[in-house]
Order: C-alpha cells, then sequence, then structure tokens
C-alpha cells in the first residue's frame, strides 16, 4: 500500500511540468510559434546527433575508470553496455533512479553490493558537484553580478571545497552509513551492512586526489558534448544573446530538467526559458522552440539508449569480474 502511495505521489508531482506547459501553450501566439519554427534545419538536427552521441562513450570511459580504481575488471565494451543501458533506464524512470541498475548489472558479474554501489555513487556524485558548481555561476549572472573576480574566487572555493571532501570522505561516509546501507538494503535485500561499509572504506582509499582529478577532467569533457550540440541549435533559431549567456541557459534549464516535477523537464524547462531568454528580449515562441530542441535530443537519447540496451542484453549474465 505505501509503495503504491509513493508511485502516485512521484507521479502526480510530474503533473506540475503537464500544468505548466497547458499555461504556456495557451499563451502562445500560433503564428510567431509557426514563424520560429521554420528557423529548424532539418540538416543542422542531424548535424548535432553524432557530437551528441559522444556524451554516452565519454560518460562511460568515467565509470570505467571508476569500476579500474575499484579493482573490477570489466572490458570497456561492457562498461559502456552497461551505463548506457542504464541511461535508458534512468531516462524512463523518475527521478533518474534507474541508473542505479548498474548495481545489478554488477552484482548479475559476482561483484560485491557495496562495490557496485559505491560506483554509482562517485558517478553521480560528480555529475551532481559539476551542477551546483555551474548553477551558481548561472545564478551569479542572473542577478548580474558576475565578474572575472568572482569567477576565480568560485573556482578557488570549489577547489578547496573538493579537497575538503577528498579529506574527509571517510568521516562523510561514516555519517551517511544509514543512508548508504539502507540504499544498499532495497537494491539487494540480503546485503550485509558490516561487510558493505568495509568494502566502501577500501574503495575509498584507492581514489586518490589525482585519480579524482582525471575523473573530474572527464566530467567536464562530458558537459561539452552535451552542451555543444545545443549551442549549435540556439544559434540555428537566431538567438540574440552572447554565448556566455545562451551556455548559462542550457546549463540551468539542464538543472532545472532535473527536478522531480515534470516528465523530461517539459512544462518547467519551457517557463525558466521563457523567464530567462526573455530578460534578453527574446519571443516566448522562440523559447519554447529552443525547448524542443532539449526535447529532441531527450528523444535522441533515449533511441540511442534503447538499442544499446537490446544489443546488450546477453552481457548481462552472470560472471565473476572482480580483479583478484
Amino acid at each position: 500500500m505505501a509503495e503504491k502511495k509513493n508511485f502516485l505521489r512521484k507521479y502526480t508531482l510530474r503533473l506540475i511540468g503537464v500544468i505548466l506547459l497547458i499555461f504556456v501553450l495557451s499563451r502562445m501566439d500560433w503564428p510567431s510559434l509557426g514563424k520560429a519554427l521554420q528557423a529548424v534545419s532539418i540538416k543542422s538536427l542531424l548535424l548535432v546527433i553524432p557530437l551528441f552521441l559522444l556524451m554516452f562513450p565519454v560518460k562511460s570511459l568515467r565509470w570505467f575508470y571508476i569500476l579500474r580504481t575499484q579493482r573490477i575488471g570489466i572490458s570497456g565494451g561492457q562498461a559502456f553496455g552497461y551505463y548506457t543501458s542504464a541511461i535508458y533506464w534512468g531516462l524512463m524512470t523518475p527521478g533518474k533512479l534507474g541508473e542505479f541498475i548498474k548495481v545489478y548489472y554488477l552484482s548479475a558479474r559476482g561483484i560485491s553490493t557495496g562495490k557496485a554501489v559505491f560506483s554509482v555513487l562517485v558517478d553521480r556524485g560528480v555529475d551532481v558537484f559539476f551542477l551546483l558548481i555551474l548553477s551558481v555561476v548561472g545564478v551569479m549572472q542572473l542577478l548580474n553580478i558576475l565578474t572575472w573576480t568572482l569567477a576565480v574566487v568560485l573556482i578557488v572555493v570549489s577547489a578547496v571545497i573538493f579537497m575538503v571532501f577528498c579529506k574527509y570522505i571517510k568521516v562523510i561516509l561514516k555519517k551517511s552509513a544509514p543512508l548508504i546501507t539502507k540504499i544498499a538494503k532495497k537494491l539487494k535485500k540480503d546485503t550485509n551492512p558490516e561487510a558493505f561499509l568495509e568494502e566502501l572504506n577500501q574503495d575509498i582509499d584507492r581514489f586518490t586526489p589525482g585519480k579524482l582529478g582525471i575523473i573530474l577532467v572527464v566530467s567536464f569533457l562530458s558537459w561539452v558534448v552535451y552542451v555543444v550540440p545545443l549551442y549549435y541549435l540556439g544559434t540555428m533559431l537566431r538567438l540574440d544573446i552572447s554565448a556566455p549567456q545562451l551556455v548559462i541557459g542550457i546549463l540551468l534549464s539542464s538543472g532545472i530538467s532535473m527536478l522531480p516535477i515534470s516528465i523530461g523537464g517539459v512544462g518547467t524547462r519551457d517557463s525558466f526559458l521563457i523567464l530567462y531568454l526573455g530578460q534578453y528580449g527574446i519571443l516566448k515562441e522562440k523559447a519554447v522552440v529552443f525547448s524542443l530542441m532539449f526535447v529532441y535530443m531527450y528523444v535522441v537519447a533515449i533511441i540511442f539508449s534503447w538499442l544499446v540496451y537490446v544489443s546488450h542484453k546477453d552481457t548481462q549474465r552472470s560472471t565473476k569480474g572482480e580483479i583478484e
């Protein structure tokens, strides 16, 4: 009964996005919207696909490096298959929790729950870290207080926070142990809490600042290959704003899309872009068309990740995959 209530609550929240979308569409000037759509080039839509799809191998490379650091022995191809398949389920489930299906894939290969969960937490944690920093930059831009001095200060503060996190991660882990163990037991009911936490401690020792630095560099590249196609599509629509303003709009839109109050950011992202681009004198119809570019990329991601998922089903066989 409780699970049913949670399910209903999650999907009821997503109605907020639908309501916002209906409100946005009700205020559209349809002739202006049609004119804005005329700027969309089929050639441009096709050209950005290969660059956008680079995000999948780049992100799977990051996870592969995390696994190798943990001394988990799977091939790069298997990591790509598992990661991309997990993205498919992440896109299709509330809050992107479907990405934790990687834990099941690794468990099927004989990898312990502790190692599997930790690899996912590191992978997702780095993305959240980047998104938080980039969101702060975006808010500064919105408030017109972003300067080179503040940018340098932000970078320094972020670096300090990162180093402190690396130094005191075991303390953070100890404080978070009940929550992490709860997640692990939900994923695998026979999880031994003591063994689980011991494995986490062992893996943490393997993640030196240098290795975490490499993970951050690869994460930065993944954000680049995500932003560039959308930036190109924004220029295709002739959005009359500067490059930094457009990039910040893309990043903030991505953060808004992650809120659990819509499906794929539909409605919430449209509303945000209308407000954000509107302050630069861009018509709401153009903002909605630009939001459609995000939906287009979302659909491309679903199709590609689904194809990979289907073709990699046979790699989910249970095989021991930990380096001795």
